[in-house]
């Protein structure tokens, strides 16, 4: 096995060959043999994986490079590598690797055979930890779940398709698919992922005319709709399409809608031939006019060589064929001013110019437009070839006439919905790409606050007033991380409805000073003055119940935002008023007024949409945005509502009101004011089982800081077996982590519910992990663990979350069953 440092010439060589420009890369090797024996590694290979050095890594993984692969992906790696090795051979996979810890990270590997000093064939590979980015991947397709929602209820066909050849497709609609009755299997498939294949070929060239109009016309509304066919799972479809060009999130390409059209133009071909054949007859009966008729208002025959028309009656029976007939010229004045409105006269005037009709209709047999009529119809009129001289020049054509509204009218409320769309899409594009990069700014910002508090720290290792400044700043970045990432989780929980209001019973009164005492502190840190205008507070009822956590959410928000968009030496003023709606509920209206920078009247429509910031100097880059999205879905949610009031430069009105019921037990539950019972921690005994030994650290330092004594388990496994092994009563309580390897932290709980000694019902079992969705929490509880802690940990939730579950325990000693949800909710 050769090492980094110690390779012959000869493979130094031939690595250095295949991997010139690589040399800061992860780099490892195995012989193509069974279990890829260890050819060569590098220090960057062990430091990726966890190894201090490459001789670690050889013993840590048995000197095996498959030991390093996980076992799901390892079928896929060896169908990519094959099984028939030859020098020079290159390939491309990727997989999971197996860090010292336990932990898997992805790796796209890139790698070549070479053959070593002694004659084998051998493995060398790049690996590059991908893991950062199939996060972003992940991320990217939940961001854009929003845009791709807002096509599923459009009543046309939306795709969207790149300006590449063929104009493969980005997105397609169920209603497109379902139009033609494909699937998107088939349109990858049978269609290559690609519109023009969809295309009839005598069409085609049609679509490449009108997307090159679609590009020259951009932003414009000087090009109509194109008819076209489509080829469906039964059969071609005569569509009508509204294609636009817009460029969003880097890229251009072309959206645009369908309607199915096919009804309406067999109907109207179909009209067409009978017109044409039954005016071809000298004798021709009235009720066949009649019945052609019904698809036209009105019929004209058309002599361009005799320059006359003659109108055909529409009512046949009572008038005959000919109603009556002119020049040509009265037709046209007819047709444009006294039928079209007066913005398709230049439209009408193109189209009845008989000067040009015939080279229109040269090499084509009808030409067609549509127009609005001076009564606010849409109407549609047509030129049929009747008949051709010797040389093949129109010389007789029908002119018709077709009531359009009704289609045409759905086509265009196909087309306002599908701009309205396009807008909120693109609008949700700007929002989106803004809040990537606010809270990029806003997570580097810390980050490197955080770095360089601990450079100082490094620098100044004696200096304990320096080490303690350094501690407290690198708490307060930490602190505003969480609150972002925290802001990111609420929306996310409110959007997809898993957040659920609670019923408790609490003191209003308490509540308020709690929250406002907060928010002084924060204000004098800005030095802005934060008042209370007591002449206005008038709380009747103070013991209310209702969703106390929320509810204090929500007024934290409010004062934020009005310390984050003040000004120095301005000033906050806040007050509450109850009103009451009936005898058991009340509305409490709560009010924050500042002097800040205040907000534009366009803002003010959109400062409740997620992600919304906005664009001023001054108040640049504040935060994710979601802030205002956050409140406005709670309380919509507690059943109350919003007012926002501002002005540029003044300084912005906000209040909220929240309808709560009124506690008239005061005495008979506790309120959430009341001083929770203390449980002496001293000699206790825990159980914490963690994975990562970071974690585990921290943990241990905070639990026997409490005066507790700690056993560790890295692992659900080894903490069942600890459990197993101790006596009855032997631990007083276990923090279980709930993502690990070899068996995760729910699997453990389970198990030792289910275990059939008397303490494993009672003891309390306590979920600390990063896991912070509210499904998270519910399956903790089903497993039968008794509270969850999310991490960071704080001594002070640590503290609650053991003073609760021990405290019951101790006054009931209520058994846990398979559900556990039941009884300690």
């Amino acid at each position: 096995m050769q090492m980094n440092g110690h390779l012959s010439e000869y493979d130094e060589k031939a690595i250095t060959d295949v991997f010139l420009h690589e040399k800061n890369a992860g780099i490892i090797g195995g012989y193509c043999e069974d279990g890829f024996p260890l050819y060569y590694a590098n220090d960057k290979m062990a430091k990726m994986l966890g190894y201090p050095d490459t001789a670690s890594l050889a013993e840590g993984i048995g000197g095996m490079v498959a030991n390093t692969i996980h076992p799901d992906d390892m079928p896929q790696v060896q169908k990519d590598l094959t099984d028939s090795y030859y020098e020079g051979q290159t390939y491309e996979t990727t997989y999971r690797m197996l860090r010292k810890d336990g932990s898997w990270f992805w790796t796209v590997d890139n790698g070549k055979v070479i053959r070593t000093d002694d004659g084998r064939l051998a493995i060398v590979s790049i690996c590059n930890d991908m893991t950062d980015f199939v996060r972003r991947q992940k991320e990217l397709e939940q961001q854009n779940f929003l845009s791709e929602s807002m096509f599923k209820n459009l009543p046309g066909g939306y795709h969207r398709c790149s300006c590449e050849k063929g104009f493969p497709f980005l997105y397609v609609s169920d209603r497109f698919l379902n139009i033609l009755g494909w699937t998107e299997e088939d349109i990858r498939t049978r269609f290559d992922n690609k519109y023009m294949n969809l295309v009839h070929p005598d069409d085609r060239q049609l679509i490449l005319k009108y997307c090159n109009t679609v590009i020259w016309e951009k932003g414009t509304d000087n090009y109509a709709d194109q008819i076209y066919r489509l080829l469906g799972k039964d059969g071609y479809h005569w569509v009508s399409d509204t294609t636009i060009l817009i460029a969003a999130g880097g890229r251009t390409f072309f959206q645009g809608i369908i309607s199915d059209i096919t009804k309406y133009m067999e109907d109207k071909e179909k009209g067409e031939r009978a017109l044409e054949a039954a005016l071809s007859s000298a004798n021709l009966k009235n009720e066949v006019i009649s019945a052609v008729s019904t698809l036209f208002l009105q019929i004209y025959a058309v002599d361009l060589t005799a320059e006359r028309y003659d109108r055909v009656n529409t009512d046949g029976v009572k008038y005959g064929m000919v109603e009556r007939g002119g020049h040509i010229s009265e037709m046209a004045d007819i047709g444009i001013n006294r039928l079209a409105s007066p913005e398709y006269h230049d439209v009408m005037a193109e189209f009845l110019d008989f000067d040009t009709l015939a080279d229109r209709l040269a090499d084509k047999n009808s030409v067609y437009t549509e127009m609005k009529g001076f009564n606010g119809k849409w109407y549609s009129v047509n030129f049929i070839v009747q008949s051709r001289d010797e040389n093949g020049k129109v010389t007789r054509v029908l002119y018709v006439v077709s009531n359009i509204n009704d289609r045409k009218t759905k086509e265009l409320e196909y087309e306002e919905k599908l701009v309205n769309t396009l807008q909120e899409v693109k609008r949700a594009d700007i929002a989106k790409s803004d809040f990537l990069r606010r809270m990029s700014h806003d997570i580097r910002t810390p980050i490197n606050g955080i770095r360089g508090m601990l450079e100082i720290a490094n620098h100044f290792p004696e200096n304990m007033e320096k080490q303690a400044e350094c501690r407290r700043k690198i708490g307060e970045a930490s602190g505003y991380l969480l609150s972002l990432v925290n802001n990111v989780l609420d929306m996310n929980k409110l959007e997809s409805g898993k957040v659920i209001l609670e019923n408790k019973r609490f003191d209003i009164i308490d509540m308020l000073k709690k929250s406002n005492s907060v928010a002084e502190i924060n204000a004098s840190e800005h030095c802005i003055a934060f008042n209370v205008d007591e002449s206005k507070l008038n709380i009747i009822h103070r013991n209310v119940i209702g969703s106390p956590v929320h509810l204090q959410q929500i007024l934290l928000n409010m004062t934020n935002n009005a310390v984050k968009y003040n000004r120095e030496n301005g000033s906050i003023t806040v007050y509450s008023t109850e009103e009451p709606i009936d005898s058991d509920t009340s509305m409490y209206t709560f009010v924050c007024s500042d002097t800040g920078i205040g907000m534009n009247e366009d803002f003010i429509k959109h400062a409740f949409e997620p992600f919304s910031q906005e664009e001023r100097s001054e108040n640049s880059s504040f935060g994710s945005g979601l802030g205002l999205s956050i409140v406005k879905e709670l309380v919509e949610r507690m059943g109350g509502k919003i007012d926002l009031q501002s002005k540029v430069n003044e300084g912005t009105y906000f209040s909220v009101s929240v309808p709560l019921k009124i506690d008239r037990d005061v005495s008979g539950e506790k309120s959430e004011s009341t001083v929770r019972p203390t449980v002496d921690m001293h000699r206790k005994m825990a159980l914490l089982v963690e994975d990562n030994e970071l974690n585990m650290e921290i943990a241990e330092f905070l639990l026997e800081g409490e005066g507790m004594i700690v056993v560790k388990a890295s692992n659900g496994k080894e903490a069942v077996e600890k459990f197993a092994a101790s006596e009855v009563g032997g631990f007083d309580i276990i923090f279980m982590d709930v993502m690990m390897p070899v068996m995760n932290g729910l699997d453990a709980a389970r198990k030792i519910r289910s275990m059939t000694r008397a303490d494993a019902q009672t003891i309390p079992v306590i979920a600390m992990t990063a896991n912070a969705f509210q499904d998270d929490v519910q399956r903790s509880f089903e497993v039968g663990m008794n509270a969850h802690i999310t991490k960071p940990l704080d001594i002070n939730k640590i503290r609650e979350a053991i003073t609760d579950v021990m405290t019951k325990n101790l006054s009931s000693q209520t058994k846990i069953d398979a559900t556990g949800f039941a009884n300690w909710k």
